[in-house]
């Protein structure tokens, strides 16, 4: 499960391009969630700053993009920081109680891999979603 996959890199250290065990950037992380979940190895050398083109680049990754509103757990959600888009999660744990919804990511500022709870000030910075099942990763490189 992806929610799994992504639970096993916390404590990872942070690196900038960081794509394997041991170091990971934000976009390191989808990528080797989706390695260890599909055995899909994504080769992407964009780092995390490639969202700024609204995500565009992800559509050779992903088949399509969700719903902003219609979040599910193991969904990479592209968060906007500084009004720019530049940072990825994966949903772990969705809950109507704000305490209980949890995302993982690579924290720069902490240093590595952390899991946080996904508050509504989280939630209003999510300007990208997509769904991580297989059905919807297309990368045929």
């Amino acid at each position: 499960m992806i929610c799994d996959a992504a639970i096993k890199y916390i404590d990872t250290p942070f690196a900038f391009g960081g794509r394997d065990s041991t170091s990971l950037d934000c976009v390191g992380l989808i990528l080797v969630v989706i390695k260890e979940e599909y055995d899909i190895d994504i080769k992407v050398n964009y780092p995390a700053s490639i969202q700024y083109d609204g995500g565009e680049r992800w559509k050779e990754v992903f088949k399509k993009r969700g719903e902003i509103g219609d979040l599910s757990e193991g969904d990479a959600v592209l968060f906007s920081i500084r009004r720019a888009e530049i940072h990825f999660g994966i949903i772990t744990k969705l809950s109507q109680n704000e305490e209980e919804s949890m995302f993982v990511h690579a924290n720069q500022s902490i240093g590595k891999v952390i899991c946080q709870r996904l508050t509504n000030k989280w939630k209003s910075r999510i300007v990208g979603v997509f769904s991580m099942e297989r059905d919807n990763i297309v990368w045929q490189h």
